[in-house]
């Protein structure tokens, strides 16, 4: 399966997101770089710099400690946790090398697909554990025992919401019968989009359990759709599927109602058999509830209202931005008068002020 052609056109559709991701771990990287080279490298060491910089003709006279604090006036400060701030960038520079081979997952036979995916993220949350470390050293706020195994992992629902607006893609090898997606709502938060590359015979209609109004689902069996989750603003899951399966699209970008997000382009036949946990019945419920979603009638709208007749000739209407309320001008083009400024209403308030009784009742 690793040399499934779709797995490459699944990587190709979100070429962006993966890009996007890899140009920040990037820069990222460079910035810690950086950052050792000119504050932890320094750290502790400022005394025996002076002293070599100065050399024998300055001994017994230049104290090296006091020009060393003299110079760290002007350099940045040296930061602590220097073994640290190097681990950091080591998973940087390590996430980097795997390419796109981060964003792509394989599900062994038998694996549970919610664990796979989840191991995944946690492995690309490293990336933002990078981050924490370093802003949480460079404040001197780092604890050992309370970060340090953010660099080995940073599962996903321990993502800050700021981390979950992060445009991510996974591309995941799956066989059929291991085709059990309820356990993916947990991803689909903001931005994450996934592609499910199903190899072999699969349940009929799984990811319609995952339909929600801003989730873009879809079963296809054409890699060409995948268009749909690449120009998606949103999370998203689309699964390429074999023949045999339903093949539908739930598109959030069709309108505001059910219906009009609803297409199914194929349904299987009604008798599926058992595969892998996936029973008879619960297949064939799928499949129902694919339908009644589809059948579902777009919600009726309120007849619109009678268009106003023309407006009186002594009355000018000013055409504006819709849903912003328009100006009317006056009959013989004079002017409603002009609200007091600012300036005017403040003297007004100051001038009440002064002039009223704010003192409370006298008791008699």
């Amino acid at each position: 399966m690793p040399s499934d052609p779709r797995i490459q056109q699944a990587l190709d559709a979100l070429a962006e997101p993966i890009e996007a991701f890899r140009s920040t771990l990037a820069n990222t990287s460079e910035q810690i770089r950086l950052l050792i080279s000119t504050r932890v490298e320094r750290n502790g060491s400022s005394v025996e710099v002076a002293r070599a910089e100065l050399g024998d003709f300055a001994a017994g006279r230049i104290d090296p400690e006091r020009m060393a604090n003299l110079l760290s006036k002007v350099e940045p400060q040296a930061i602590g946790h220097g073994e640290v701030v190097g681990r950091a960038l080591e998973v940087s520079n390590e996430l980097l090398a795997r390419r796109e081979n981060l964003f792509r997952v394989v599900v062994g036979d038998g694996d549970d697909l919610h664990a796979a995916v989840g191991r995944a993220l946690a492995e690309i949350g490293r990336a933002f554990a990078v981050t924490r470390i370093v802003e949480l050293v460079a404040r001197d706020e780092y604890r050992d025992s309370e970060h340090a195994a953010l660099l080995d992992g940073h599962p996903f629902e321990h993502w800050s919401r700021t981390e979950r607006k992060v445009d991510l893609a996974l591309v995941v090898c799956v066989a059929g019968r291991d085709l059990r997606v309820g356990g993916l709502a947990d991803f689909l938060d903001r931005s994450l989009k996934l592609v499910l590359v199903v190899d072999g015979e699969a349940p009929t209609a799984p990811l319609v359990r995952l339909i929600t109004p801003k989730v873009l689902v879809m079963q296809t069996t054409d890699p060409l759709e995948l268009e749909y989750i690449a120009r998606h603003d949103g999370p998203g899951v689309v699964a390429l599927v074999p023949d045999s399966v339903a093949q539908f699209r739930h598109d959030p970008a069709g309108g505001p109602a059910l219906a009009d997000r609803m297409v199914i382009m194929q349904l299987p036949n009604k008798n599926p058999r058992v595969l892998g946990l996936s029973s008879a019945f619960q297949q064939r419920q799928d499949l129902a509830q694919l339908e009644a979603l589809a059948a579902t009638p777009a919600i009726s709208k309120p007849s619109a209202a009678p268009a106003p007749g023309p407006a009186p000739k002594s009355e000018t209407r000013e055409i504006g931005r819709p849903g912003v309320a328009q100006a009317v001008k006056a009959p013989g083009g004079e002017q409603p008068a002009a609200a007091p400024g600012m300036d005017a209403l403040d003297k007004l308030s100051a001038w009440l002020l002064d002039h009223a009784d704010l003192s409370g009742p006298t008791s008699t």
